[in-house]
C-alpha cells in the first residue's frame, strides 16, 4: 500500500491524505492518482520506474485504463512541479524505459520521530527521574481532559422528521435563509413571468403572504442575515454581478464588492457582523475566489486563488468557531471537491472528491457535521458528513438542493424535482404548438442525438441507476444500454455512418473522451491530455474528431491519435460544415462564427447570446438555437439564404435545458432536445427528532 505520511521534495511539500502540492507560493490541489504516482515515484528514488510497475502499483494492473491515465498523471506534475528560477524539472523521463524522481525525498514523520528521540534522550539527562513521572501524571490527566473535551460532542448523524413544507407558490421559491430568531424565512422567488426579487414570510403567521422587499429590475438570490436580523446580504444579477448590503428598516441598498456574471455563489457572515465572506470575481482574476469584507473598513482580503488557479469556488461555509471554513470547489476535470481551509495558517484539507455537482453546503452549529446536496443521475440527493471520519450518511429526501443549517441544527432546502424528458417539435406543422414527449417516463433522459445512417437515437438515461449511453428507435421503443461506466457520461454524438459515438465522461480522478463502437459494444479512451472536454464533433469522413479543451479546438485523428489546433480565441463547440470549412461558438457565447482553409474568420453572425457554446443544431437550410428573452425561452432559426432570424417557438422559462443536446431528424424535419417537467420548486424544512 502506498504511504501517506507527508513529505518534502526541493521547494515542494507533498501532502498525500489531502492530495495537496505547497510551496511558498501557493497551494495546489490535484486529482488522487496524481498524488498516487508521485509517492510511487518517490518511494522508489533514485530507482528508475517502469510504467508497467506504476500502472501495476496505482491502477492495479490495468493497463487500458492506466496507459492513458499515467500520460496525463505524468503531464499535470511536470507542470505543477517546478523550480522557476531555473525551470529544473522533478520528472525525468527516461527514454523507451519509464520515470525517475529527480530531489530526494524527505519524509517528515521520520524525520519528526528522530528529533522526538533526541529530545528525550537530553531531556532525561538533564531531569530526575521523580520529576519525570509527576509531569508524566499530569501529561495523562491534561490528555485525558483533552479527550473528553474535542470528542464529548455525539457524531451520531441526527434523525429527521418527514419534511415539511413552508412555501407553495407559483413558479420556484429558492435559496431559504432563516433569521437568528427562527421567525421569518428569507428566499428568492422566481416567478414564471416577472423578475426574481427576495420575499420575507412570517412563519409565525402561515397565512400572511410573504412580503417582496427588493421589488426591482435585478435578478436576487443566495440571501443571509445579520447576527442583529436588522441587515440581509445578496448576490443581485443584470448583465454584471454584485454583491449587495440592504438595511431592512430604511431599505438602505450598498453594493459590497463584485462576482462573476455565471457560476456559483455564497456568502458567509461572522458572528460579530464585522467580517463578510463572499465568492467573487474582480477583472484580473482569471478564477471565482473567497474573499473577506471587513465591513466596518471596506477592506478586502483574498483568500484563495492568491496567485492563480484552475477551480473555480462554488460555496463557502463557516465552522461554528469561525476559525476555518468549508469551500466547494469545482475541478478543471469536473470533478467538486470539499476543501477544508483555516484561517491562521492558510493550509487547506480536501475532505472529499465528488464526480457529481455540489449544489450547496452548510456547517452544523453544533456538531462536527457538514450537510450537502449532490447533483446526480438526474437527481438531486442530500448527505451528511461526519468531519472526524469523514463518513457520508445519505439523506432519506429527494429534490434536496442548498441546504442551509438554522441555529438548533435543522434543515432548510429547496425541493427542486424537475424531471427530465426528450421533446420534439415537428417543424412542419401548420399550426405551432407546444413540444411532444418523445422519451418521458420515470426516468431522466438527456442528451439526444439521432443518426441517420442507423435510424437510432442515443441519449444519456438513469435507467439503471447511473448516467448511462441507451439505444433507442426514433418512437422511444426498443432502449438499449450501450454503456457501463459508472461515470457522469454527457454529449453523445453519432459518426455520420452511424458505427461510432463519442462522448465524455467525468470520472472521480479525470475528465475522458470516450469512442464507442456501436456493434460490438467496446469503449476506447481517446488520448488528448486534456484536463476537460467539451461536447466533441466529427469531421465529415469520420476519419477524425473535433473537440475543445476551453480554448481552442483541436483535431483527433482516429488512425494515429495526432492532435492538430484549428482555432483558437476562446472557442468551445465546432461543426465541419463542409469540407475544411467549419461553424463554431465562443467562450462568450456572443453569435456564432465561420472560417475555412481559404478564408479568414468572421462573423457568422453576432446579434444573438446564445445560452449556451452547444445549445445550436446545424441543417442544410440554417442553424436552429436556443436563447432567452426576458422571462421566457425560445427556439430561433438562422436562415443561410436570407440571412434572417427568425423565432419558432416561446416557452415559459425552463422549459428546456439550454446545454443538455439538441438533435435533428431530417427526414421527419424534428427537432429533439431536453425538456424539463413543471418547474414548481418549493421551501421544505427537515426537524431534528
Amino acid at each position: 500500500m502506498l504511504t501517506k505520511t507527508p513529505f518534502r521534495i526541493g521547494s515542494y511539500q507533498i501532502n498525500p491524505l489531502e492530495n495537496t502540492v505547497v510551496n511558498q507560493e501557493q497551494t495546489n490541489s490535484l486529482q488522487p492518482k496524481f498524488i498516487e504516482v508521485l509517492v510511487f515515484l518517490a518511494s522508489q528514488h533514485p530507482n528508475i520506474v517502469t510504467r508497467e510497475q506504476i500502472i501495476n502499483a496505482v491502477w492495479d494492473g490495468n493497463g487500458y485504463v492506466g496507459e492513458k491515465a499515467l500520460t496525463n498523471a505524468i503531464w499535470h506534475l511536470r507542470k505543477t512541479l517546478v523550480d522557476k528560477p531555473t525551470q529544473q524539472e522533478y520528472i525525468e523521463t527516461i527514454r523507451k524505459t519509464g520515470y525517475r524522481l529527480l530531489y530526494q525525498p524527505h519524509y517528515q514523520e521520520l524525520e519528526s520521530q528522530l528529533a522526538e528521540s533526541l529530545l528525550i534522550k537530553q531531556w532525561y539527562a538533564k531531569w530526575p527521574i521523580k520529576w519525570l513521572s509527576a509531569i508524566a501524571f499530569m501529561g495523562v490527566f491534561i490528555l485525558i481532559g483533552l479527550f473528553v473535551g474535542l470528542f464529548s460532542r455525539p457524531s451520531v448523524a441526527p434523525t429527521y422528521g418527514d419534511p415539511e413544507l413552508l412555501t407553495q407558490y407559483p413558479g420556484r421559491e429558492l435559496f431559504p435563509a432563516m433569521s437568528e430568531d427562527g421567525r421569518y424565512l428569507l428566499f428568492s422567488w422566481r416567478k414564471m413571468d416577472r423578475d426574481t426579487d427576495l420575499y420575507l414570510k412570517d412563519l409565525s403567521q402561515p397565512s400572511v403572504p410573504p412580503k417582496n422587499i427588493t421589488n426591482s429590475e435585478f435578478v436576487e438570490s443566495r440571501p443571509i442575515w445579520s447576527s442583529d436580523n436588522q441587515t440581509i446580504y445578496y448576490y443581485r444579477k443584470k448583465q454584471k454581478c454584485q454583491i449587495i448590503a440592504q438595511h431592512l428598516e430604511t431599505d438602505d441598498v450598498t453594493v459590497i464588492g463584485h462576482c462573476a456574471a455565471s457560476g456559483g455563489g455564497a456568502l458567509a457572515l461572522f458572528k460579530d457582523d464585522t467580517r463578510l465572506l463572499y465568492i467573487g470575481k474582480t477583472e484580473t482574476d482569471d478564477a471565482n475566489a473567497i474573499y473577506q469584507l471587513d465591513l466596518t473598513t471596506q477592506h478586502r482580503e483574498k483568500l484563495t486563488c492568491v496567485t492563480s488557479c484552475h477551480f473555480d469556488e462554488e460555496y463557502v461555509t463557516l465552522s461554528p468557531d469561525e476559525l476555518s471554513m468549508i469551500v466547494v470547489r469545482s475541478l478543471s476535470t469536473g470533478q467538486h471537491q470539499l476543501v477544508l481551509h483555516t484561517f491562521s495558517t492558510q493550509q487547506e484539507q480536501v475532505l472529499l472528491t465528488w464526480m457529481h455537482t455540489i449544489r450547496g453546503v452548510s456547517w452544523h452549529p453544533n456538531l462536527a457535521k457538514l450537510v450537502f446536496a449532490s447533483h446526480e443521475n438526474g437527481k438531486r440527493l442530500g448527505y451528511e458528513m461526519d468531519m472526524k471520519t469523514r463518513e457520508l450518511t445519505k439523506l432519506p429526501v429527494q429534490g434536496f438542493s442548498y441546504p442551509r443549517y438554522d441555529a438548533k441544527g435543522d434543515i432548510y432546502y429547496h425541493n427542486w424535482q424537475m424531471g427530465t424528458a426528450i421533446m420534439r417539435i415537428e417543424l412542419d406543422a401548420q399550426i405551432n404548438s407546444a413540444p411532444f414527449p418523445l422519451l418521458q417516463s420515470d426516468y431522466n433522459f438527456r442528451y439526444p442525438n439521432f443518426s441517420a445512417a442507423a435510424n437510432k437515437l442515443v441519449v444519456v438515461s438513469n435507467e439503471s441507476g447511473g448516467d448511462e449511453l441507451w439505444l433507442a428507435s426514433l418512437d422511444g421503443t426498443n432502449r438499449t444500454q450501450l454503456t457501463e461506466l459508472n461515470a457522469v457520461v454527457r454529449d453523445p454524438v453519432w459518426s455520420h455512418d452511424g458505427r461510432f459515438i463519442v462522448f465524455n465522461a467525468i470520472t472521480l480522478t479525470e475528465n475522458v473522451l470516450y469512442l464507442l463502437d456501436v456493434a460490438t459494444r467496446q469503449v476506447q479512451v481517446l488520448n488528448t491530455q486534456f484536463a476537460f472536454h467539451y461536447k466533441a464533433s466529427w469531421s465529415l469522413d469520420d476519419k477524425a474528431i473535433f473537440v475543445s479543451d476551453g480554448n481552442d479546438v483541436f483535431k483527433l485523428t482516429l488512425v494515429d491519435q495526432l492532435l492538430e489546433k484549428i482555432t483558437d480565441n476562446g472557442v468551445r463547440y465546432l461543426v465541419e460544415s463542409a469540407p475544411n470549412t467549419y461553424i463554431y461558438s465562443k467562450k462568450d457565447d456572443k453569435g456564432l462564427w465561420t472560417k475555412s482553409a481559404h478564408e479568414a474568420e468572421r462573423s457568422l453572425f453576432d446579434d444573438v447570446k446564445l445560452p449556451s457554446s452547444t445549445g445550436w443544431q446545424l441543417t442544410k437550410q440554417g442553424i436552429y438555437y436556443f436563447k432567452v428573452r426576458g422571462h421566457d425561452y425560445r427556439l430561433g432559426f438562422y436562415n443561410f439564404s436570407t440571412a434572417q432570424h427568425q423565432d419558432l417557438l416561446r416557452v415559459p422559462e425552463r422549459t428546456y435545458s439550454r446545454t443538455r443536446g439538441m438533435a435533428y431528424v431530417p427526414e421527419r424535419n424534428w427537432l429533439l432536445f431536453t425538456g424539463y417537467e413543471t418547474p414548481q420548486v418549493d421551501i421544505k424544512r427537515l426537524v431534528q427528532k
